[in-house]
């Protein structure tokens, strides 16, 4: 939730500089894109700096921060799922924001709110914003509408709610864009067609949020310890960010941790003790979670392969034939599953190693290494060995059990209804409308013995899930989808 009311000014001007210069990038062409991160990387944060600080926008911007506004839209504090309020909320955060503007449009802006913050007609509401937008065109001004929360909104909203932002951004197209927050990609949205015509243009361009640099935590962890009898000096600064990965969520409850235990030395640090500690453990499931099945299989091969070359350089044992050994496992690992991998680097949870990879923050390695025999891992079909596997274990299914994940496999991610998954189950058989209906049970049956199989926990899928929408059927994810 984007937050206002905050001293965004306590962050330094240089904040997430990563992810602000990719997002100046995109307010300099006007382009609309989705920010992302896993959870406690500090992506509503990201959002709130964005929208509030001026001086950070001219930082990347340059000469073209003011011809730029940003207006932060609140969709935790929607009143109501309708087109009027919706339109009363846009032009509240336009009120909220005006000093960015020129007098003129100042007085406009209050002037509109004032007179439709208690409509419920939607044309009216409608039409206040487009007049703001038409003066923002003709003093050749740009405006970026920042949402976070989309997903949540997504969920709650029509069709006819977000086709109305596209045709928004349609008709100013030169003059509005979005910038919306994301738990996860638009692809995972529970029901994507929601977004209508507006998914195409927030799945193009994605901003993932990565853990801090280490100045950002740095900062952070001098932010949150001022209270401290003792200020952790710039070894145990380096050591904290270590031990969390330098993930926003993990640091502050380390920062917490260092409050409590103010006589502690580095060995009361040690992270198969600390993994136990209910604040951590809670942060570091909340991040296992938003990964997908398939991400957690990889990780869990990369602990393992850490672990082993860990254990032989402790033991001296890590002699150069040995050390090719593991640089070569690694490879493999790379190569078999490369787009895994390259995701995982990207979202910040992998960094590179002298032999290859490495879990990002010793406290989240040892999370995964206690959990991490849990994982599924992707499905796939092998044409040569003619038998499914789901990571590296192969399935015994039955005929109609292969039929069915055959015709998942071949539309991945899309939602696809009944008729047509019963007849790619039972592809010889001919239905008229009576004997789908009828079958359709049958079908619902083999989905729920299909799960026992594939899911970890069959009663909260995430390969084979339920839509809800008109007509219902199932929406597959060979990955796993993340948690919701």
């Amino acid at each position: 939730m984007m937050t206002v009311n905050r001293a965004w000014s306590d962050y330094e001007i240089t904040y997430c500089a990563r992810e602000m210069a990719q997002l100046a990038e995109w307010m300099k062409f006007g382009l609309s894109g989705t920010v992302v991160g896993l959870p406690g990387t500090g992506k509503s944060n990201l959002l709130g700096f964005l929208s509030h600080r001026l001086d950070a926008r001219r930082f990347y911007l340059k000469e073209t921060a003011d011809s730029v506004f940003v207006i932060p839209i609140d969709l935790n504090n929607l009143p109501a799922n309708n087109m009027a309020t919706f339109y009363r909320v846009i032009l509240r955060s336009f009120y909220e924001m005006r000093h960015q503007f020129s007098a003129n449009l100042q007085d406009q802006i209050v002037h509109l709110y004032r007179e439709n913050r208690a409509s419920r007609d939607p044309f009216l509401t409608q039409s206040a914003l487009r007049e703001i937008l038409f003066q923002v065109q003709a003093e050749k001004k740009r405006v970026v509408l920042v949402m976070d929360g989309f997903d949540l909104f997504c969920e709650q909203a029509n069709v006819r709610l977000t086709r109305t932002l596209r045709g928004l951004r349609d008709s100013f197209k030169h003059v509005v864009s979005f910038i919306v927050g994301m738990r996860q990609e638009v692809v995972y949205l529970s029901d994507p067609t929601v977004l209508g015509d507006l998914y195409e243009l927030l799945d193009t361009h994605v901003c993932w949020v990565h853990p801090m640099l280490p100045a950002d935590a740095a900062h952070l962890i001098k932010k949150q310890t001022f209270q401290s009898l003792t200020k952790p000096d710039e070894k145990a600064v380096q050591l904290i960010g270590t031990v969390t990965g330098r993930y926003p969520s993990l640091l502050k409850v380390a920062c917490h941790y260092w409050l409590t235990h103010q006589d502690s030395t580095s060995a009361d640090w040690d992270v198969n003790v600390l993994v136990s500690h209910p604040p951590f453990t809670y942060r570091l499931a909340e991040i296992w979670r938003g990964l997908t099945g398939e991400e957690q299989m990889v990780l869990t091969e990369v602990q393992k392969l850490q672990n082993l070359a860990e254990v032989a350089e402790i033991r001296n044992q890590l002699n150069s034939q040995k050390q090719i050994g593991f640089i070569k496992a690694f490879e493999d690992l790379d190569k078999k599953y490369a787009g895994t991998v390259r995701r995982l680097t990207i979202k910040g949870a992998l960094a590179g190693s002298p032999y290859g990879w490495a879990i990002a923050g010793d406290l989240f390695a040892a999370y995964v290494e206690i959990v991490g025999e849990g994982s599924r891992g992707g499905l796939r079909y092998d044409e040569r060995a003619n038998c499914f596997f789901q990571g590296v274990r192969q399935l015994n299914l039955t005929p109609l059990e292969g039929n069915l994940l055959h015709g998942l496999l071949r539309r991945p991610r899309e939602i696809q209804d009944y008729p047509a998954l019963i007849e790619a189950t039972w592809p010889e058989e001919m239905f008229d409308e009576e004997l789908l209906f009828h079958k359709k049970e049958s079908l619902q049956q083999l989905v729920r013995s299909l799960r026992l199989k594939i899911e970890p926990v069959p009663a909260k899928p995430c390969y084979i899930i339920n839509h809800k929408g008109m007509g219902g059927g199932y929406q597959f994810f060979p990955e796993g989808r993340p948690e919701q």
